[in-house]
């Protein structure tokens, strides 16, 4: 699986919305199994709770909600100038890049606009 920044990125905004109403079971236009992928690492770095509902063939994902990491996360997330810039930085195609790095570049960016420093 290729991770998807943006993907992650629509899927964290999408439940820190009011739009979902409760668990969230995939996006539209997002291959079921694509998103559950995505579900499974946001659970894995603790932004999310995910509960794996996959039938006998493929996978299928509902994440329940976001945690407090998440929804940090998600303010971070949510201005699109940091965002581009920070996705330019980090994800870069032929460039292997972790959540982790992700998150740590997008909240010291973040701290930075706020502070200035």
């Amino acid at each position: 699986m290729k991770k998807d920044a943006d993907l992650i990125r629509r899927i964290v905004l999408k439940m820190a919305s009011d739009e979902h109403n409760g668990a969230l079971k995939g996006l539209e236009g997002v291959d079921a199994e694509k998103f559950a992928d995505h579900a499974f690492l946001l659970d894995d770095d603790g932004y999310a709770l995910t509960r794996d509902f996959s039938p006998t063939v493929g996978k299928r994902a509902i994440i329940e909600r976001l945690t407090s990491k998440g929804h940090d996360f998600a303010a971070e997330l949510e201005d699109d100038t940091l965002w581009n810039e920070v996705k330019e930085k980090v994800v870069k195609p032929g460039k292997n890049w972790s959540l982790g790095v992700l998150a740590a570049v997008l909240k010291a960016a973040a701290i930075k606009q706020i502070t200035g420093f």
